[in-house]
């Protein structure tokens, strides 16, 4: 029975041997693999964006904030206007918001204000374009384009 009980007690061994080895490498793959994944950014951390405002060759403003989920290119722009003391006047279209003024200056034939966003012009009323962080948002009063 001593040959039996030693048979088994190596049987157990070996099991357990096997099952340790093979849950070190399940936890190290799982683990090799959770360092390849991005980190999910921080709960909490501020999203911002900037708003110039480009006054026929004069910048008068450059604002950086933080802003929300639901911000958009207009509501910047007026948070900017208030602090700079500037009168804006819009229009509603299908689609969307027009600017047909800031400050002193109305849009006319031969020029008119326009967003643009990183550098592009926009392609939807100010009111739609939903900020992301780290957007330039830029307001230029330039001369209008043939079609």
């Amino acid at each position: 029975m001593s040959t039996q009980n030693n048979r088994k007690s190596v049987f157990i061994f070996s099991l357990l041997v096997v099952i340790f080895i093979l849950g070190y490498k399940s936890w190290s793959l799982h683990r090799s693999f959770l360092t390849i994944l991005p980190s999910p950014a921080p709960t909490g951390t501020p999203r911002s964006a900037t708003t110039i405002i480009d006054m026929d060759t004069k910048t008068i403003t450059a604002y950086t904030r933080n802003i929300s989920a639901s911000e958009s290119a207009f509501s910047l722009l007026q948070a900017v206007a208030s602090r700079q003391n500037l009168h804006i006047t819009t229009k509603k279209y299908s689609f969307g918001i027009l600017i047909e003024a800031i400050g002193n200056l109305s849009n006319s034939k031969n020029k008119a204000w326009i967003y643009f966003v990183n550098g592009q012009a926009a392609s939807v009323g100010a009111d739609s374009y939903q900020v992301r962080s780290g957007d330039t948002i830029e307001w230029k009063y330039i001369p209008q384009t043939a079609n």
